[in-house]
């Protein structure tokens, strides 16, 4: 097991460098058959900052987007009546992953606020820093994942490699 915290700089490039030495130590331990899942916990928080939503529907809500149960989030959403063009964005969240470009295309036409651009921004620029030093192959982009560590507020990521079903790394940031 290994940590790595990098303290004073949370600037898109900072995070591609965590990203970057993921993938490097996997590469230079034998491991070439990398996936690395980007996510945002900070998109859903911003879109759920436009309700009213108690600390327990939000963590319900993350736990049922994980889950991508697609039929659960529409009764939870019925149950609760939210602003109706909200629940839709919510209900294509488990469904946003992919190639980064559709991502992002598609991220940015679920965007109602400021915050949520900032963030397409943010993952659009890390994506690109990814590129250039040649390592955009490895990544796709998944905003339906949440994490049950719920003290991140910003990117996470879980990385597989060959035929493991389970991540063997994952993390995020968290401020």
């Amino acid at each position: 097991q290994m940590g790595v915290e990098f303290f004073g700089d949370n600037s898109p490039e900072c995070d591609g460098e965590v990203i970057s030495l993921a993938i490097q130590s996997l590469k230079a331990n034998g491991v070439d058959d990398v996936q690395i899942d980007l996510g945002h916990v900070g998109f859903i928080n911003c879109l759920l900052d436009e309700l009213t939503i108690s600390k327990t529907d939000r963590a319900e809500l993350f736990e049922l987007i994980e889950n991508k149960n697609i039929g659960d989030i529409q009764e939870f959403l019925s149950s609760r009546h939210y602003d109706p063009k909200i629940s839709d964005i919510i209900l294509e969240l488990p469904m946003l992953y992919g190639d980064p470009t559709d991502v992002f295309a598609r991220m940015t036409k679920l965007c109602i606020n400021q915050k949520m651009q900032d963030v397409v921004k943010n993952l659009s620029a890390l994506f690109e820093h990814l590129r250039s030093v040649g390592l955009d192959q490895y990544v796709t982009f998944d905003l339906g994942f949440t994490s049950s560590m719920n003290y991140y507020t910003d990117l996470i990521f879980k990385v597989y490699a060959g035929n493991w079903g389970a991540p063997i790394i994952d993390g995020g940031r968290y401020n």
